[in-house]
This record gives C-alpha cells, structure tokens and sequence, in this order.
C-alpha cells in the first residue's frame, strides 16, 4: 500500500530485473485479473507493476476523486518505485487513464499498448442498467460490456467474471465504487491531446 492524496493504493511488484511493464485494468476490475499475464511478462524478463485503481480492489478511498487522481497514483507509484521510465498497458477506462499519462508524461512512456479502449466517452459502450443481486443479473449488465461472439468464445470467463461480480456486489460496496469511478472519469474526451503522445502503440 502506499498513500496517495485522499487514498491508500494497493499495488503489486514482481520480477527482479528488465524493462518496467505497468498494467492498468479497467472499469471495476481489479488487479487480479493480470495474474496470468503479470506471470508471462516476468517469465519474458520484465519486472510488472500493477494496481488496483480507486474504486476497486483493495484500494481504498476517504473522499471522491476525479480522473487526475487515478493518473497521479500511476506516476506516485513510478516515483516512489523510483521507476524513470516504463511500458504502459491500459485496457478499458484503464486505457483512458494511460491515453492521459503517455499524452502528459511521454518521457516516462516507452511503449503504449492500449486495449478496448476509446479516446471519446460516445465510443465507450456503458449501461445503467444495475448488477442487481443474481447471477443472471449480474450477466446481463456485463454483457453490455462485451460482444455476443465474445461471450460465445469464452463461456468459462464469462461465468468466472459474474460470480467474482455477484460475490463483490453482495460482500461489499461494488456498486457505490462503480459509480465513483463512473463519476471520476465523466464525459472524458482525449481528442485533443492525441498528438502529445510520442511513444510507439500498439491499439488492440
């Protein structure tokens, strides 16, 4: 844990020598999703930073917060790792947020691999629809989120990302931490700043 303005943010650092790799998730999800791959980037050579976002996880937040907060956590954890310098993968919101870093810091930005993700809120796909407290609920809002052929090639996945939904939203306060998130990253637009990114990406 490290504090950081108004949060205690919970991260994670593995490997002992090669190029920095940080992993920023997306919307409501937390760091354990990168498990798999935070274990082939280290097997690979890489040393990985990841983290849980305010609003998710086991970062944990005293007041609101807007989308510049998320970002200076990113750049407190570089400082305070003392890392000058790293890849930088964002996929979702998690990509917005690296879209920001890499626009702002490109000197601290080697690569950008940004994953399902936009640079305009209208290309985002999102729902106000609830989790509710089902199975089938939680289903139906995650399905907002990805497409039918996705659902179709990974039924195992799917089914594991709404019981680990279904488990949070009944232990804890998912539902308020989304809507912080939602609420922090707003009507987001990051058109204008496109042309100050400098390091190599690749867009998935």
């Amino acid at each position: 844990m490290i504090q950081v303005d108004g949060a205690r943010v919970n991260f994670m650092c593995l490997g002992d020598s090669g190029p920095w790799v940080t992993l920023i998730n997306g919307h409501g999800r937390s760091m354990s999703d990168f498990k798999s791959m935070t274990k082939f980037l280290v097997d690979n050579g890489f040393r990985v930073l990841t983290l849980d976002n305010r609003g998710a996880g086991q970062t944990a937040v005293a007041r609101p917060f807007e989308l510049k907060d998320m970002i200076a956590d990113v750049l407190a954890l570089w400082d305070h790792l003392q890392i000058s310098q790293s890849h930088l993968l964002g996929i979702s919101m998690g990509g917005v947020i690296s879209q920001h870093i890499a626009a702002m810091y490109s000197e601290r930005v080697d690569r950008l691999i940004l994953v399902s993700t936009t640079c305009h809120k209208k290309w985002m796909h999102h729902t106000e629809v609830k989790w509710g407290h089902t199975l089938d609920t939680v289903k139906h809002k995650l399905s907002f989120y990805v497409t039918a052929n996705f659902i179709a090639k990974n039924k195992l996945l799917f089914e594991a990302m709404s019981k680990q939904i279904l488990k949070l939203v009944e232990v804890g306060d998912f539902e308020k931490q989304n809507a912080m998130q939602s609420s922090a990253v707003g009507d987001y637009d990051t058109v204008s700043i496109l042309d100050k990114i400098k390091s190599r990406t690749l867009i998935v």
